[in-house]
């Protein structure tokens, strides 16, 4: 979640406790974007959701489409929650950037209200990446307790991740390490998991798989740029930095971009695998009547 360059002009106005903290406009706007289009993505797929839940009365093959929806309705809701508070709290920090002083990181010090939208947006990241990883274990049509252990997971680290901002150290250490590699873990197993269901089934499926695959190497692909960019590209109070990407267009905006790339492919990825399923049932259902 931390950030571009700053609103300024000069770079060295910038007191170092802004490093790895960033508030570049195109950044905040992105955040926003992703959790604008996540937003949208999870309505039509509710929609999708519930149109698939009046046609089964019964247990069927297709009967996993529900399942599927509902899961990416999850995984779109908590983007759409961490991705607003991330953008809430890089315009925060974007307001103390343009006053004096340090950027607080203890509650309740100065300059510090950014901290309550911050610990929002890391408590719902690992949240989202294991409810991205749902999606698959929704496809592989696993139960409830499944689905329950995966949410809890992320529920559970994300605490963690709350914890971290308790410590000064801890915070500008680790905050949004831990989801990072979380959400590398997860989408590193979707893809595998994406991977093998879309060989198996390339002869009665089309690319709805494929879709998913592609949706979690553009979440891997995002998270690289950022864990990868060089140490120069968050110090943001040197007026040079050593750094490949633009002052007002750095690695984060570019994360965000992948992020809202991901999301639609993946919605469109569980919209063709929940069509192409059901026509599956449907057909399984015409052939057991014939006979």
């Amino acid at each position: 979640l931390a950030q571009g360059t700053g609103l300024l002009a000069k770079m060295a106005d910038f007191h170092n406790s802004f490093d790895s903290f960033g508030f570049s406009s195109a950044g905040i706007v992105t955040d926003y974007a992703i959790s604008l289009v996540s937003i949208i993505c999870a309505g039509v797929a509710y929609s999708l959701r519930e149109k698939a839940q009046q046609k089964e009365d019964h247990e069927a093959p297709g009967g996993i489409t529900v399942k599927l929806y509902m899961t990416f309705c999850l995984f779109a809701s908590a983007a759409a929650v961490t991705f607003f508070f991330g953008g809430l709290g890089h315009m925060l920090i974007a307001v103390y950037a343009n006053g004096s002083g340090a950027l607080g990181k203890q509650w309740g010090s100065a300059n510090s209200q950014w901290m309550y939208a911050w610990v929002l947006a890391v408590f719902f990241m690992p949240v989202t990446a294991l409810a991205n990883l749902a999606i698959m274990l929704a496809a592989y049509d696993k139960g409830k307790l499944a689905l329950a252990v995966a949410y809890a997971l992320g529920l559970c680290i994300g605490a963690v991740e709350a914890v971290l901002m308790s410590s000064v150290s801890l915070l500008t250490t680790y905050s949004g390490s831990l989801s990072g590699a979380l959400f590398m873990l997860s989408c590193c197993t979707c893809i595998v998991m994406a991977c093998i269901k879309a060989i198996k089934e390339k002869e009665e499926k089309g690319v709805g798989m494929w879709l998913i695959m592609g949706g979690n190497i553009l979440i891997c692909v995002g998270w690289l740029i950022v864990l990868l960019a060089p140490a120069g590209c968050r110090k943001y109070g040197q007026a040079v930095r050593e750094c490949p990407y633009p002052n007002e267009f750095n690695q984060n905006p570019i994360f965000h971009i992948f992020i809202i790339a991901a999301v639609v492919t993946q919605f469109f990825g569980v919209k063709s695998y929940a069509n192409e399923t059901e026509k599956r049932g449907e057909a399984w259902e015409l052939t057991d009547l014939i006979k």
